[in-house]
């Protein structure tokens, strides 16, 4: 994904790739927040989900300050079910962009934001990304 626009309060840059991070709202579960980052970047809802992504129901603590300081940070891994084609089409509030598909190794040679980038080495350094 690519980032159309910027935000202070997190690094982002519009232009900078990533992968899907959202903050807990309220009292959600990780799985809720999840759910709702799916939706709003994507537009992927309800039966869709369901029948697109396969989400790795044990998710990893990594620890604090990863992305933002004060942020903790957990990741868990979400498999695409549909065609890279379903996935080029996909369109959520206009925060992101579908630009292409990476291999997780490869991730690191573009240009992520750094809360991403810290995230994604400590991933792989710890081998959660299978």
């Amino acid at each position: 994904m690519q980032e159309n626009s910027s935000k202070a309060s997190t690094v982002k840059k519009a232009g900078e790739c990533g992968v899907l991070c959202e903050t807990s709202e309220g009292d959600e579960s990780w799985m809720e927040t999840l759910m709702r980052g799916f939706r709003e970047e994507l537009g992927i809802d309800g039966q869709n989900a369901r029948e697109l992504l396969e989400i790795d129901s044990e998710e990893n603590f990594l620890g604090e300050g990863l992305f933002v300081e004060g942020v903790l940070a957990r990741v868990c891994t979400v498999g695409w079910r549909g065609s890279k084609e379903e996935a080029m089409k996909l369109t959520g509030d206009g925060e992101v962009r579908v630009v292409g598909w990476s291999r997780i190794e490869d991730l690191s040679a573009l240009n992520l934001r750094p809360g991403v980038r810290n995230i994604l080495n400590q991933c792989l350094e710890q081998d959660l990304l299978k």
